[in-house]
């Protein structure tokens, strides 16, 4: 039965009170939660704005200074180009007269900001943004206390100035810097494979549907390999698929190239082509190069001499049985006595190492801290040398076992006042992996050049390479490595001698400059029967030679005979950055070092 209104309590209106206050309570904390979750989103995606427009800006930032490092270089040479080649032409001495003259720095400054890529852009992906930079020279100037006879240094500060653009967020970067340009003379290690002449003879020409074929030899055929800078001046042929990692120059308007659609077998094309049918270099996506600018070769080792003996490199006369026997303590007017010398004063080495005639065995080698010569002289007296350049101590011991201690160290000019027979390293303990890589294990081919040594191993006659010439650090592995070598035969060949091991290892810089001389493989061209495929001649380093001679021959594209190149290049030679001690230049001035330094860095 129902129960009477009037004994019913009154509760309705609390509860729809409740319930609204819940209600509102919820809608306060959802609305507060959104509130947060919204002012969060906004502080990620400013975050994330600003992030993203100063990581644009970084990027234009970076890509100019990627810029002055690469195409700085390149167009730097073309912009002082006129000013250098005026310079040699005028025969003045870089260590009295400026190289550019102050009249032409604002030119200078102007053709830089001219001829240097000096803006960039980069659009990111996905519509994230934009940026955008620019580069810009000013103050080009001279170092007046930089002048020699070797070069001059100049500098030129540099304004990088990047924006990046995200949606509403905009970041901008400011950095500056200065330049060193270092103008000097261009080292002859500059290129992996430098030649004036590509060694090709010409024999008999026809013309053929106006181009003209000839016979011939001496060329570059598949299996060398060239990971460096390779420029020839003229006579240039190429067969098969030879490597050239870093491009090619030729300064002459054609090279020869092997085209076997000719009837009789093939002949060579006269041509400016990157390739024929039969002749497909890789030239590294730089491509084959024509009528670039002809590079001269120094003839010539003498000054190497003068430096062994303490006196004055740059005197390229002749020397003199007087100034032999006055360096190396003999009798004022003599005939020198043959023979292995260090010259010193009151104990003290004042020049390099001496040797008047032939020398029948040169050998480097590495005992602990101490570079050693081993050295045995045409009379068959061996005398051996150890330099220890941290403590700068070098000794001597003679035929008769006697021992000489002087103070001082070398100069690092080795010169042998006729040939070198032999010149190798330490013998190898065991055999080499086949097939053998490009860098030897050290553990086979221990190293002939120790870790503190710069070393110029030069003749005046042949030099014949008996067994590997290794360095104890190695600069692919160590960029800052600091032993170097260099190999110069004055007016005869570098050769690779009949007894040297087949993947024969040389680093450094090999030079035979005099005419129809170069890097040739002993007795190839007589075909002896020991003479079959060597392996390769694994150079790190450079090679510079007048001809380009017979190393290898080849057979239906296969090398039968003799050494394929293998040519890495050691690239801290690049700009001159390092060189053997003594070793040729050009008679040409140009940029050899193009060095930034960074000042300040500014957020915007």
């Amino acid at each position: 039965m129902p129960r009477p209104e009037s004994t019913m309590p009154r509760t309705q209106g609390f509860a729809l009170i409740s319930a609204l206050a819940v209600m509102i309570l919820i809608t306060l904390i959802t609305f507060m939660l959104v509130t947060s979750s919204t002012s969060e989103l906004m502080q990620t995606n400013s975050s994330q704005g600003l992030m993203r427009a100063r990581a644009l800006a970084e990027a234009t930032v970076a890509e100019e200074y990627a810029t002055v490092m690469n195409d700085g270089v390149t167009k730097a040479n073309q912009v002082l180009l006129p000013y250098v080649d005026a310079f040699a032409a005028s025969s003045q001495d870089a260590a009295t007269s400026a190289i550019v003259p102050s009249s032409s720095y604002s030119t200078v400054e102007a053709q830089l900001n001219s001829v240097v890529q000096t803006s960039t852009s980069i659009t990111a992906p996905s519509s994230m943004g934009t940026a955008s930079g620019t580069l810009t020279f000013k103050r080009f100037r001279v170092d007046l206390g930089s002048f020699s006879k070797a070069g001059q240094t100049y500098y030129v500060d540099y304004v990088l100035n990047g924006q990046g653009n995200s949606g509403k967020f905009v970041r901008k970067i400011t950095t500056s810097g200065t330049l060193r340009l270092i103008l000097g003379r261009t080292y002859l290690n500059q290129y992996v494979l430098l030649a004036d002449d590509g060694g090709f003879t010409e024999g008999d020409c026809t013309t053929k549907n106006r181009k003209k074929y000839c016979s011939g030899g001496g060329y570059i055929g598949t299996g060398s390999v060239f990971d460096g800078p390779v420029h020839f001046n003229k006579n240039l042929a190429l067969a098969g698929t030879p490597v050239f990692q870093y491009g090619l120059t030729v300064a002459s308007p054609t090279t020869y190239m092997w085209d076997c659609t000719i009837v009789n077998g093939g002949a060579w094309a006269v041509t400016n082509a990157q390739s024929t049918d039969c002749a497909k270099p890789d030239y590294g996506g730089y491509g084959q190069q024509h009528v670039s600018e002809s590079v001269t070769l120094p003839p010539n080792a003498f000054s190497q001499g003068r430096a062994a003996l303490g006196g004055d490199e740059n005197n390229q006369s002749d020397l003199t049985n007087k100034e032999i026997c006055l360096a190396t303590g003999q009798k004022q007017n003599c005939t020198p006595a043959n023979g292995v010398y260090v010259p010193s004063s009151g104990g003290t080495v004042t020049g390099g190492i001496f040797i008047q005639g032939n020398a029948n065995d040169v050998q480097l080698s590495v005992e602990g801290p101490n570079q050693v010569y081993t050295i045995t002289d045409a009379a068959g007296i061996v005398t051996v040398i150890k330099v220890n350049a941290t403590a700068k101590t070098t000794s001597i011991k003679t035929g008769t076992g006697q021992t000489v201690n002087l103070s001082g160290v070398p100069n690092g000019q080795l010169y042998a006042n006729g040939s070198i027979q032999s010149l190798r390293g330490p013998a190898r303990r065991g055999g080499v992996a086949n097939p053998a890589p490009s860098i030897p294990d050290s553990s086979v081919v221990p190293p002939a050049v120790a870790e503190q040594s710069q070393l110029n191993i030069a003749s005046s006659g042949d030099i014949r390479i008996q067994g590997d010439l290794t360095y104890e650090k190695n600069p692919n592995q160590n960029p800052d490595a600091k032993n170097v070598l260099g190999i110069i035969s004055g007016q005869g060949q570098v050769l690779v001698g009949q007894d040297a091991p087949n993947d024969l290892y040389v680093m450094g810089s090999v030079l035979a400059g005099a005419t129809g001389k170069g890097l040739k493989v002993e007795g190839i061209d007589s075909r002896l029967p020991s003479y079959g495929y060597r392996g390769k001649i694994h150079l790190l380093g450079s090679l510079a030679e007048h001809t380009d001679q017979l190393r290898a021959l080849m057979r239906n594209g296969q090398t039968t005979n003799g050494y394929d190149d293998d040519f890495k290049y050691d690239k801290r030679f690049l700009n001159g950055g390092v060189v053997p001690p003594y070793f040729p230049a050009t008679t040409k001035f140009g940029v050899t070092a193009f060095i930034p330094q960074q000042r300040t860095w500014e957020e915007k």
